[in-house]
């Protein structure tokens, strides 16, 4: 009688220490690889995708009962695969690929792993060339040769990912600011051209025989002309790229932040290895057509010239206050520590004006507006004088 044995499952088991959204930390999985399925307690499951420390990182990519410190987990030597196929067109499914619409079952060609194996290194695309490919910013690709060519790219990468992550929350803010004021205008404009609309056709049916004050049709139509004007100066400053590189650097709250984000770069740029004049170089392209660009420029000269130290260099660098220059000189001979120290004050001095600003934004929208309709409805008001004035003469001459 032949005998049937069995396939053997090695499994490792782990606990559950944390939870942070969608990610478990685990401990005791010190086996396990990236890529490799875990099943927690409850039905759950996972995909290992990093590790930090002593903790090994789970992805829940199905639910199961709710996960919580202390529940189990195991391993096994299986990698995550999901079914693939023609079948799948059109289905909506989870993040095991299995099918979550209601319609049944999903018959799948084949399973194919998650986390596929890297090509040979003779088949890889290199770093430069696949960097060209994309339209990535100049001072992204810069940093990334820098990472690749100090070995160390990841480390790069998550310095790249915290500037810019701070960067865009920091603009989403600003960009806030400019919701009230294109409200008012285009709130204003569509009711200064219905008021507009609306006395001339007044003026039609009562002074068609009786010559209007001189004037009035001008301060009727006054209002939506400037309104207009307005509007079309704010897009042009929105969308003209020149217009804007300058504007960021005189308006307040946005001047603050383009110091932040200056200085967070130059730090970035430091503790990567690049020497002061290099990094001054690389900022002077990236504010290139701006007011910093020259200012950045005449501190590389002073740099090539001897003159190293910030504390050499002058205050009367516009548009850099002095109190910018005075927190990088603080850093001493560390540099890239003054600009850190720099970048954090700006940060938080933009954030602090941007949340003033908004405060304050929308008392101001709703008296602009105001004042708008008042200034449109003063004409109509004077022309009703002037009409009972011209009535009133009338009848006592009759």
């Amino acid at each position: 009688m032949p005998i049937k044995i069995s396939p053997i499952q090695i499994k490792e088991y782990g606990v559950i220490s944390e939870i942070k959204q969608d990610i478990a930390h685990i401990v005791g999985l010190t086996n396990c690889m990236n890529g490799q399925l875990v099943h927690f307690d409850g039905g759950s499951q996972g995909v290992i995708v990093g590790f930090d420390g002593t903790y090994e990182l789970a992805m829940v990519v199905k639910e199961g009962q709710k996960l919580k410190p202390g529940d189990r987990v195991f391993s096994t030597i299986n990698s995550c695969t999901v079914p693939v196929g023609e079948g799948f067109l059109g289905r909506i499914v989870t993040g095991l690929a299995e099918p979550s619409d209601g319609n049944g079952p999903i018959r799948a060609d084949m399973r194919y792993p998650v986390f596929g194996s890297a090509p040979a290194v003779l088949e890889r695309t290199p770093l430069k060339e696949a960097l060209a490919r994309r339209k990535l910013p100049e001072f992204y690709v810069r940093m990334v040769e820098i990472g690749a060519r100090s070995d160390d790219l990841p480390g790069v990468l998550t310095l790249l990912a915290d500037y810019y992550q701070r960067a865009n929350a920091l603009w989403t803010r600003l960009k806030g600011l400019m919701v009230y004021p294109l409200i008012v205008i285009i709130v204003s404009l569509g009711l200064t051209l219905m008021v507009s609309l609306a006395f001339r056709r007044f003026m039609a049916q009562f002074f068609d025989q009786l010559a209007p004050p001189q004037g009035l049709m001008v301060s009727v139509w006054m209002p939506p002309v400037v309104l207009t004007a307005v509007a079309l100066l704010g897009l042009a400053a929105f969308f003209i790229p020149s217009w804007r590189a300058r504007l960021r650097w005189r308006l307040p709250a946005f001047r603050e932040a383009s110091l932040a984000q200056l200085a967070a770069a130059m730090t970035l740029m430091l503790k990567n290895g690049l020497t002061l004049p290099e990094a001054l170089t690389m900022a002077g392209r990236l504010e290139t057509g701006t007011p910093a660009g020259p200012a950045l420029d005449q501190w590389r000269q002073l740099v090539e010239a001897g003159q190293g130290k910030p504390a050499q260099w002058t205050d009367d660098s516009p548009p850099f206050p002095p109190l910018f220059l005075w927190l990088v000189q603080k850093g001493g001979e560390d540099v890239a520590a003054g600009f850190r120290k720099a970048a954090d004050i700006y940060q938080a001095r933009a954030a602090y004006r941007s949340e003033l600003a908004l405060y304050g934004a929308l008392p101001v929208s709703i008296l602009l507006l105001g004042t708008m309709v008042l200034w449109q409805a003063m004409p109509l008001m004077k022309s009703m004088i002037w009409l009972m004035d011209m009535i009133g003469g009338d009848g006592m001459g009759i």
